[in-house]
């Protein structure tokens, strides 16, 4: 997660290969500069296709890792200029994201669906993201309303870049943390606070980003648990150490696994660097110490109403899954699906079903 560190958590998203047609039968090493126009039956095809790999891989504790891999991976696609079915594996801030990019890759280039010659990577997985944020809200008893546009443009190396991106530092402080969302994505505090929630998905792995344990409890669901958690005064929430450059906050009690990363806490807590811890990464005030930080109320906010949380997080991931593109205000550059056919029974727009 971090590159000195930079934030590879959030456990959670997906990368592609992106390639298109010589041939119908034939796909080519790049995207063609046209796809067909797409209608809500195109759709409801692809997102059975995506739930259908969402479900087919299952941990041994039968959690669906997808949901929160597809997340994390629309996030490390739109950190750049904008969202273009591109991820450089090699740069440790992606480090955990393989495993999503090869099954979407290998999703892609099926003959039995030809996605290569309907949309692009990039447009796959936003697809793929909102499918499983999409479930995610479903398990947490609400209803995701973010919606798919399609029209994304693929890097012309898709799947893959050199490009080293800039990403938020996990033992930030509160200013450097607020500050990140604002400067890269034009994000408000209340934004910023909606979109981190994101993080009652998925867990931490100390392989890939140094630090270790799930967010919350429930790691499919995308509810309100996470900011319950961090303004839960109950906790016992204090620092630990995992080695020089990752530390960590955890509960007291010690019967859970569950944690938070500085950026997390610095949602809710004023917290400050130690000058006298020179690895960094230390707070010079305790979680009952710290004074609230300047995005604490919004945490309070969907703490008390996961209803809220989830409407504030739709609006927000549809403007991180469009970054870089023009929407309906401004240019049409992403394009809504057409009606599909009305005799079609039951169609699943965007598929959210249950697992």
């Amino acid at each position: 997660m971090l590159a000195k560190y930079r934030f590879r958590t959030v456990a959670t998203i997906f990368a592609f290969l992106c390639l298109t047609v010589c041939s119908e039968a034939q796909p080519s090493n790049h995207s063609p500069t046209k796809f067909p126009r797409l209608n809500d039956d195109d759709i409801a095809e692809v997102a059975n296709v995506i739930n259908t790999l969402i479900d087919s891989n299952v941990a041994e504790d039968g959690t669906h890792p997808f949901i929160a891999g597809f997340v994390r991976l629309i996030f490390h696609d739109c950190v750049g200029v904008s969202c273009d079915g591109c991820v450089n594996l090699a740069f440790a801030p992606n480090a955990g994201l393989k495993p999503y990019i090869a099954a979407l890759n290998a999703t892609y280039h099926d003959r039995k669906h030809k996605l290569y010659t309907r949309m692009s990577q990039a447009d796959l997985w936003a697809l793929a993201a909102i499918i499983a944020a999409g479930r995610g809200a479903a398990n947490g008893g609400e209803h995701l309303t973010t919606t798919f546009r399609y029209g994304r443009v693929d890097c012309s190396t898709s799947p893959d870049t050199a490009q080293e991106d800039y990403y938020p530092n996990a033992n930030g402080d509160s200013r450097e943390t607020l500050d990140y969302w604002k400067n890269y994505f034009g994000f408000t505090y209340h934004e910023t606070v909606a979109l981190i929630g994101a993080h009652s998905l998925g867990k931490c792995h100390r392989e890939a980003s140094g630090f270790s344990g799930p967010w919350t409890t429930d790691v499919d669901s995308l509810d309100n648990t996470y900011f319950r958690d961090l303004a839960n005064n109950m906790l016992g929430w204090h620092q630990t150490r995992l080695d020089e450059t990752h530390v960590q906050w955890v509960q007291g009690s010690g019967s859970s696994a569950n944690m938070m990363l500085n950026s997390d806490m610095a949602l809710f807590k004023d917290i400050r660097p130690d000058p006298m811890d020179k690895e960094g990464g230390f707070s010079k005030c305790t979680y009952h110490g710290c004074a609230p930080s300047p995005s604490a109320p919004s945490v309070m906010a969907f703490a008390n109403d996961n209803a809220l949380f989830i409407r504030q997080f739709s609006m927000v991931f549809q403007k991180m899954v469009e970054k870089g593109y023009a929407t309906r205000t401004s240019g049409r550059d992403l394009e809504d699906p057409l009606p599909g056919d009305p005799n079609t029974p039951a169609r699943m727009r965007l598929s959210h079903r249950m697992p």
